[in-house]
């Protein structure tokens, strides 16, 4: 994910004309990564099911529930537990999927794309990530 914004930069030159202070440079500013700070969480959830399950049943939008299950996309370097710093590493990366708890979250939108954002607290399951190597 890359983000690329164009900011204003004025010349500040006490010689300078009214004129020559009204002329704008456009300076190019790329943003890393969205990372959530202290204990948070940054997950793609899955998407809602439209058809109850078995059955030709339409589901409204109005009566959907927010899925509670995603892909951590990215952690806080550490979490704080009783005054104590551990790394996030230990306990969940990103790709891991997870289930969360879909009240303590925050539904945060990065370039057009919805993100769940909640604390490590929050996390009710995590299921590894391991991939099977062929050593040929």
């Amino acid at each position: 994910m890359e983000i690329i914004e164009n900011r204003t930069m004025y010349a500040d030159d006490e010689e300078d004309t009214v004129a020559e202070l009204s002329q704008i440079v456009q300076v190019p500013t790329r943003y890393d990564d969205p990372v959530p700070v202290f204990n948070g969480v940054l997950i793609k959830a899955n998407a809602t099911d439209a058809v109850f399950a078995g059955t030709n049943f339409v589901i409204p939008d109005s009566a959907k529930q927010r899925p509670n299950r995603g892909v951590v996309v990215a952690t806080s370097k550490r979490f704080i537990v009783n005054g104590v710093a551990f790394p996030m590493e230990e306990e969940v990366k990103a790709g891991d999927i997870v289930t969360f708890g879909v009240f303590n979250t925050e539904t945060i939108t990065v370039n057009g794309e919805a993100y769940e954002l909640c604390q490590i607290f929050d996390l009710k399951l995590i299921e590894r990530v391991s991939y099977a190597v062929n050593a040929a």
